[in-house]
């Protein structure tokens, strides 16, 4: 938008009336009169001390963490088994083979990236408000980033719950002596499903992921 435009807007808007109704017109009173309120409609007088209200607290400092997207290369080695390797750019070693997709964190740097992204996936607690539950987030995530075909929440407790294209809705859990990343694990799921393979398949007999010679077993539960 060019700025005549946007002077244009500016000099002929016209706010809604209907928010308006909802402003406060005695700032700094709130408390008291709440108070009054609250007491009147339950019949008791209220106490002589002044009506305060005590401060919210601060959230939480939560430190950004650096996040590129990553390319992503797997192969599909046998009946529910998939390597995967990672790259923290869009090149991989020469001698790298396997087949390629973007995974990307939603709080990347590198925001234009999203709508590339095959798989878009984030950490946080499973009841984290913001994002209201793992099935809400990542339902809203694939409603917004029409390329993507799966997206993963990684709570704290180690699952990861994906949602694909297709509307399936999956939990992965690590098995013993599984301790990679749960986001690998949501992009050998992606390898799986984009080679035209069924999520019912895996959950009926599990998932092995290689990273390097590291095996991961993992269980898929439909959520």
């Amino acid at each position: 938008m060019k700025r005549p435009q946007m002077e244009a807007l500016l000099d002929h808007h016209q706010p809604p009336p209907h928010p308006a109704e909802f402003v406060g017109s005695a700032p700094g009173e709130s408390a008291a009169r709440l108070r009054r309120l609250f007491y009147d409609a339950i019949g008791i007088p209220e106490p002589d001390e002044p009506a305060r209200l005590e401060p919210l607290p601060l959230p939480p400092y939560e430190p950004p963490a650096p996040a590129v997207p990553l390319l992503v290369l797997t192969r599909l080695l046998g009946s529910g088994e998939i390597a995967v390797t990672r790259y923290a750019g869009p090149h991989a070693r020469d001698d790298e083979a396997g087949e390629a997709h973007t995974a990307v964190h939603e709080d990347t740097h590198e925001a234009d990236q999203l709508p590339y992204a095959d798989v878009v996936f984030r950490y946080g607690d499973a009841d984290d408000p913001r994002f209201g539950s793992p099935a809400d987030w990542t339902a809203e995530i694939l409603d917004r980033h029409r390329s993507c075909a799966l997206a993963a929440y990684v709570t704290v407790r180690g699952a990861c719950v994906v949602r694909t294209r297709a509307g399936a809705l999956l939990r992965l859990d690590a098995g013993p002596g599984a301790d990679a990343d749960r986001a690998v694990y949501a992009s050998a799921l992606h390898a799986w499903l984009a080679a035209g393979k069924s999520s019912e398949e895996l959950v009926a007999q599990g998932l092995t992921v290689r990273t390097g010679e590291v095996v991961h077993p993992v269980t898929v539960t439909a959520v």
